[in-house]
């Protein structure tokens, strides 16, 4: 017995270090147990073998070659896997754990919070650069792909990351990406997450939680607004790291003020003012209403805008500011404004204080009044002694300035969504109990109810966006479960009808091996052509064999962009 034991030990042992030396047998085991590292597998591994060294039936691996002992040994963890640890995993219950290069580290922070235009990114993105390698985390492509710039001009080589386009410097050390796209698997001096505040957005803030919890980074400089400091604390506290949380006050570089209402009157509009409108309907009204005023010249930004449309927008109406041409230089943006582009705006002017939220009309919410009016009087720019901000209707002035006087709520959650991952160990579990997988709208329905979040964490909205796709992928007949799954987190701009359409569409071709082409040449859209053109990228990056049309889809981007450009 104590021979067979020692055999036991030998074998289960020995097939394990051979998994562990291996690069492939350690990937291979990643894939396996469905981990975001292989240092998270390979932890998984070492417990199993603690628990099954005196247990493990060593006849079932002495008669077989060495691959062979590799596959029960690779199955039997997966097993045991999925017996005894998923479980805790699908629960959402402690993300942390989730991220084990980040929690094997020594982490430190830095908080540069303050209002909009006190320099808190403009001090991290110092860091940043005099580092020897770092990520920045951007709330949107339009300011990712403007640090990309910005870091390049300072002569330091950068990377772009953003879901739909990759820009490669070269041997570069900086990467320049959107929160979502956050690199998990290689350890850098220096990590900035932008607008950190937005870890509570239903939607979104789910990125800021796996970046803030999983950023690899020995010191990560976070930036945002003072209400979400309780709440990053708390999570700190989770991790051991909030001993190592520096706080950095940035105070407001040009002051703010409050002036009388416009009464109504866009007439009395004057040059570097921004009239802030909350749909692309009422921008453009008032973009053609303005174009009848006299000395007038007005431009445009709205999020459906491509980048570029926005970019020469936004510089047209910088050189038109500074320009002595005697002409009124007006932007009129919906609340697009409110991150991004950099602009020389004297006065912010909300032509309401409600706004559409995806599901009923509601008061613009505090913090975000705040930051959109923050944008009036940029350091630096044209308007460096004072910003200015009212309202168009002198019924929503109070609410303004009761916006001002009041402070702002803090934030007390923190967003977390299923990743990838995470749905397929679900359905992975679900086939080891005898309950096969029907579709992902059930398997992601199922999923929903097996989640046991604790108060500090909210689920993020799955209604608006993997729950509607999940149900058109559901259509697509031989699209396995992962692909459905990977098709699910495609961005996309609306879920009507002709959106749904092209992506199953393109996850039928995709199912069936081929080619999947654009489809986009006769769509008189511009801007969801864009769109579209995005997803399909997109999908490109993610399936190199079947998205073989990445260059074709860049070039229709830059002819719809210019065609948008010019009808502006």
């Amino acid at each position: 017995m104590r021979g067979s034991s020692c055999r036991c030990f030998h074998l289960l042992n020995a097939t394990c270090n051979t998994i562990y030396r291996s690069a492939q047998c350690r990937s291979r085991l990643s894939t396996t147990l469905l981990e975001n590292s292989i240092e998270s597998a390979l932890d998984e591994m070492e417990l199993f073998r603690q628990t099954h060294v005196h247990t493990f039936d060593d006849r079932k691996l002495q008669p077989l070659a060495a691959h062979e002992r590799i596959d029960v040994v690779m199955k039997a963890i997966e097993e045991w896997y999925l017996d005894t640890r998923a479980s805790d995993r699908l629960s959402l219950s402690e993300p942390w754990l989730w991220y084990s290069k980040a929690r094997s580290m020594r982490r430190s922070f830095v908080f540069h919070y303050g209002p909009t235009n006190s320099g808190k990114t403009h001090d991290a993105l110092d860091a940043l650069v005099s580092a020897k390698n770092g990520v920045y985390c951007a709330p949107l492509k339009a300011l990712a792909t403007q640090v990309f710039y910005n870091i390049q001009n300072r002569g330091v080589s950068c990377d772009l990351l953003i879901g739909d386009e990759r820009k490669f410097g070269g041997s570069a050390e900086h990467v320049s990406c959107t929160v979502e796209m956050t690199p998990l698997d290689f350890q850098v001096d220096i990590g900035v997450i932008d607008e950190v505040q937005l870890i509570g957005d239903r939607d979104r803030g789910w990125a800021w939680t796996r970046a803030l919890l999983g950023l690899p980074a020995r010191q990560i400089h976070l930036c945002g607004e003072a209400r979400a400091l309780p709440l990053i604390k708390k999570l700190l506290s989770l991790t051991g790291e909030i001993k190592r949380l520096q706080c950095v006050e940035h105070k407001r570089l040009v002051p703010l003020v409050l002036t009388p209402s416009l009464d109504s009157q866009l007439s009395r509009l004057d040059n570097g003012d921004c009239v802030v409108c909350f749909s692309k309907k009422a921008v453009l009204d008032n973009y053609h209403r303005l174009k009848t005023i006299p000395d007038v010249y007005p431009h445009v930004v709205y999020g459906a805008l491509p980048f570029r449309v926005r970019e020469r927008q936004g510089q047209a109406f910088n050189d038109g500011v500074m320009s002595s041409s005697g002409k009124k230089h007006v932007l009129i943006s919906t609340d697009a404004i409110a991150y991004g582009l950099n602009m020389n705006i004297r006065r912010v002017i909300l032509t309401t204080v409600r706004k559409f939220d995806g599901r009923s009309t509601v008061e613009i919410p505090h913090a975000t009044t705040l930051q959109i009016i923050g944008r009036a009087g940029r350091f630096g720019h044209a308007f460096s002694t004072k910003g200015f901000a009212t309202t168009l209707h002198s019924k929503d002035y109070w609410f303004l300035k009761r916006c001002i006087d009041q402070p702002v709520d803090d934030l007390t959650t923190a967003g977390v969504l299923p990743t990838a991952d995470i749905i397929i160990l679900y359905a992975r579990l679900l086939e080891r109990r005898g309950h096969p997988v029907e579709g992902l709208h059930s398997l992601l329905t199922s999923l929903l109810q097996e989640m046991k979040l604790p108060g500090l964490l909210f689920l993020c909205d799955l209604t608006r966006s993997l729950m509607r796709t999940a149900e058109c992928l559901d259509t697509v007949e031989g699209l396995t479960l992962p692909d459905k799954v990977v098709f699910s987190f495609v961005p996309l701009s609306d879920n009507s009808h002709a959106t749904m359409q092209l992506l199953r569409q393109y996850a039928t071709h995709h199912a069936r091996g081929e080619k999947v082409p654009l489809h986009l040449d006769r769509a008189s859209d511009h801007e969801w052509v864009y769109k579209m053109c995005e997803a399909y990228c997109w999908l490109g990056w993610r399936f190199r064999q079947t998205f073989c049309f990445i260059a074709e889809g860049e070039m229709l981007k830059d002819t719809v962009s210019r065609s948008i450009g010019d009808s502006i």
